[in-house]
Formats: structure tokens, C-alpha cells, sequence
């Protein structure tokens, strides 16, 4: 599974903050609420 959709799954599935999910997962910050965001404006396109 991508990183992306590990992220994706934390934060929608188990509801946890992209700031929990960056320290969950060693990745910056800003990187998890740019894909959360991308992910709510295109939904499941978005890899």
C-alpha cells in the first residue's frame, strides 16, 4: 500500500489529525494536510 493511502486511511478511516499521522509515520507535517486537503477537494482520484 502507497504512503498515501496509509495516510488517507489514518485520517479518515481512524480519524486521527495529520499532525498525529505525520509523527505516526515520520513525515512532515505540511505534506499530511496537503493530502488531506487535496483528498476532500478530489475524493478517491487522488493518489
Amino acid at each position: 500500500m502507497s504512503t498515501s493511502r496509509l495516510v488517507i486511511a489514518a485520517l479518515f478511516v481512524e480519524g486521527q489529525s495529520p499532525a498525529e499521522v505525520a509523527a505516526r509515520y515520520g513525515l512532515h507535517r505540511s505534506w499530511a494536510y496537503r493530502l488531506k486537503t487535496r483528498y476532500e477537494a478530489e475524493g478517491r482520484s487522488c493518489r
